[in-house]
């Protein structure tokens, strides 16, 4: 079947060695890569889950442009840094660092435990942009109480295409993680209540925020206007498709 997902979980079905290190077609990684996330898995022998930085390379673009959207739209372009040392992940601080697909290990033997939601995947949808699989894997192995560690010294370089180095990019994906993030699932304790009036008020209040009629194109502001535009609309997906995956866990 097609889909990222698919690929993924066909990949932990099949595996035979101890540790399975994973990255994407258009990376390119150094020449100690697999030695450096081996070594990695031997120091830390109580924890499964190991991650390196990534960072975006754009072919082509102009070098103002690339250096905003590192700032500014990091996740749309998979980038990922957490210093010079080695970082144990602490999943429940208010800003975790969790780690993208795009550099990763996992010990076969933990990883086997879960299953990435091929209906968020990559290639999930003919022409949606979803994605953020990885990140709910990784979220469900740490909230399960498994141990993962950021690994200095594993960068990769992500290939950035000419095609995808572009406001139209940009666009195209924050309004994925828009109409993914209003399908939160609603609930009766005040705390999510609040959010979700919070969200509604955003995307009512959006267009007068973050533009006039003939408003200034920047990176911040397609990022932002997408996100609510994909909020707002998020009732056009297939709600209950969404909220919970193959094996029947809720998504978000």
């Amino acid at each position: 079947r097609q889909g990222l997902s698919n690929a993924r979980n066909r990949a932990l079905a099949v595996a035979e060695a101890e540790l399975i290190v994973c990255t994407d077609d258009d990376c390119i990684v150094p020449t100690d890569w697999l030695v450096n996330f081996w070594t990695a898995a031997s120091r830390y022998q109580l924890a499964d889950l190991f991650a390196g930085e990534v960072e975006p390379h754009f072919d082509g673009a102009d070098e103002a442009w690339g250096a905003t959207a590192r700032q500014e739209a990091p996740s749309a372009f998979a980038r990922f840094k957490f210093g010079l040392q080695d970082t144990r992940i602490d999943w429940q601080s208010s800003l975790p660092l969790i780690p993208f697909g795009a550099n990763y290990a996992v010990r076969t033997k933990a990883a086997r435990q879960f299953r990435f939601d091929r209906v968020v995947g990559r290639g999930s949808h003919e022409t949606l942009l979803l994605g953020g699989d990885e990140t709910r894997y990784f979220l469900r192995m740490l909230n399960a109480g498994h141990v993962g560690w950021l690994v200095a010294g594993t960068p990769v370089k992500h290939w950035i295409s000419s095609d995808k180095a572009t406001l139209q990019y940009v666009a195209h994906y924050y309004y994925g993680v828009g109409l993914q993030w209003g399908q939160m699932p609603r609930s009766p304790t005040w705390i999510n209540a609040l959010r979700r009036k919070a969200l509604d008020i955003l995307c009512h209040l959006a267009p007068r925020l973050l533009g006039r009629r003939h408003p200034q194109v920047s990176i911040p502001r397609v990022r932002d206007w997408s996100m609510a535009r994909g909020a707002l609309y998020s009732h056009t997906l297939d709600t209950e498709a969404r909220m919970v995956d193959e094996t029947g866990n809720t998504i978000f």
